[in-house]
This record gives structure tokens, C-alpha cells and sequence, in this order.
């Protein structure tokens, strides 16, 4: 039985077997009219949505699952473009495609992947010491377990003035310890990511000790959960 499609039109009982459908009236909806009600309607990532786009005069009519969908709006709102604009684009790019739905899939795992290693390069340990490097006050970055993963020379030479530890004592032997349970501190910083904590902390190396006050934000670290502390002089 024939059936009828959201834009309205007469859909014939069986679909051709590829993802993208022959190109459809005029009078067609275009996707960027409908999306963000689709948007909402739909939450299931894996499940298959026939939506229609329109570029100038052409209109297509695609099915492809609503992850896709939500990974090509994203795409297309980075270039400055319609997602009809994005899909004109793979089709140009690949024009020896059959199958413009499974070039589209290959075109979004291209950029998340992208995206991803994007990401991961600048919220590594490696970037992030790279920042700690050009702040002034002493700083580190304390992971979950209260381990110092990282910090800047204003910290050593803060620790040598302080504490009375010899230039190259690796600051892997000093414990931290903050006032506050680490878990908390981490808690409560996701919750709100904007926030900071001021509290108290201990340092030690051996049996030499102090006591001072340290200003906690959530790290943009991608490896592991920790925290940037900035001591307060």
C-alpha cells in the first residue's frame, strides 16, 4: 500500500533499495524548515530519517540515521554552508559515487575523526604544560589520585624558597594534599564547569612541609580527570 511522506507526497509501497531517493517536487519542505522539530521529535541516534533538502532549484530527498543527520548540521554550520550545500559539496567531491547517503556517512566520520584528533592534540598533557609554562605564578595540574602531572618553573622555584628543595629534585616526590577531597573538588567542578575553588593545601617533600592556599579549575585534560591549581602568594 502506497503511503505518504512527511512533505506530503505519495510514496510508492516499496522504496528503491538505495539511500537516496529521486529528486522531489518543488513543493517539497526543506530540512532546514523542518529540522529543529525532527530534532526534537527524535532521539534515537541509530534510527533511519527521510528528511528532504533543497539547494537552489534541486531538491533531494535522503534517509540517512539521525546521528548523521546532527554530525552534517554541524558540519555545515562550521563551513558556513546548508546542509544541502554540505551534501552538494560530497556529491562534487565524489563524483563517482553510486550512493550519495554512504558518502555523506564517510564524509561525517571524516570530520568527526578530524575533530576528535583536533581535540585530543590540544588538551593533552603535552599542550597543557605548554600553557602552564607561560604563566607567571606558580601552577599545576593535580590529577584524581592528588599526583602533580604537571607544573610550571614558578612552582619550582616557589618549592625551593619555601621548602629549601635543591634545583633538580623532580617534583614527582612532592605530595599534595588539599584540604578538600579530591573527588569533591572534582564533583563540584563539573557540575559547573565556570566555577573555581579556593582551599587550603599541604605540600610536602620528606619531612619539610608547608601549608598555603590554592585557587582550583577543572583542567581541559582529555587523558584523565584532574584539576589546574594556582597558588595564591
Amino acid at each position: 500500500m502506497a503511503g505518504e511522506t512527511s512533505s506530503g507526497e505519495q510514496r510508492p509501497a516499496s522504496w528503491p533499495d538505495s539511500d537516496v531517493l529521486a529528486p522531489l517536487p518543488r513543493h517539497a519542505t526543506s530540512v532546514e524548515r523542518r529540522e529543529s522539530t525532527v530534532d526534537q521529535l527524535q532521539d534515537d541516534p541509530s534510527k533511519p530519517e527521510f528528511r528532504v533538502v533543497s539547494q537552489g532549484s534541486t531538491k533531494r530527498g535522503i534517509r540517512l540515521e539521525h546521528a548523521f543527520w546532527q554530525a552534517s548540521k554541524k558540519i555545515a554550520h562550521d563551513r558556513g554552508m546548508s546542509i544541502a550545500g554540505f551534501f552538494d559539496s560530497v556529491s562534487d567531491n565524489d563524483a563517482n559515487a553510486t550512493n550519495l547517503a554512504s558518502a555523506i556517512r564517510v564524509a561525517c566520520v571524516t570530520w568527526l575523526a578530524s575533530r576528535v584528533a583536533e581535540l585530543e592534540a590540544v588538551t593533552s598533557i603535552t599542550s597543557i604544560t605548554s600553557v602552564l609554562a607561560a604563566i607567571p605564578a606558580p601552577a599545576i595540574v593535580i590529577g584524581s589520585d592528588r599526583r602533580i602531572l604537571a607544573s610550571n618553573r614558578a612552582f619550582e622555584s616557589f618549592l625551593r624558597r619555601q621548602l629549601g628543595i635543591a634545583r633538580g629534585v623532580l617534583v614527582g616526590t612532592v605530595r599534595f594534599a588539599p584540604d578538600l577531597a579530591m573527588h569533591e573538588i572534582l564533583a563540584k567542578l563539573a557540575k559547573d564547569e565556570s566555577r573555581n575553588i579556593m582551599t587550603g593545601f599541604s605540600l610536602s617533600v620528606g619531612e619539610r612541609k608547608m601549608r598555603g592556599q590554592i585557587n582550583l579549575a577543572r583542567a581541559p585534560l582529555s587523558e584523565r580527570d584532574s584539576v589546574i591549581g594556582f597558588i595564591v602568594l
